[in-house]
């Protein structure tokens, strides 16, 4: 296989609400700005997937 698709999709909360994680997963998380995830991403697929969103998100 020589190719991978990708879904992207965002949710538009009315307020912030916490979030919970599987406690045996993603030990390494960070919550960052979306620019700063964007720029640590080593996949180009997520980084245009985080930037995408969040312009998305700043225009509405």
């Amino acid at each position: 296989m020589t190719r991978n698709t990708e879904h992207v999709f965002g949710l538009e909360l009315e307020r912030r609400l916490p979030v919970t994680i599987a406690p045996a997963e993603h030990l390494a998380f960070a919550w960052l700005p979306w620019r700063e995830a964007a720029q640590k991403c080593f996949s180009w697929s997520n980084r245009d997937a985080i930037r995408l969103l969040g312009e998305r998100a700043v225009i509405s």
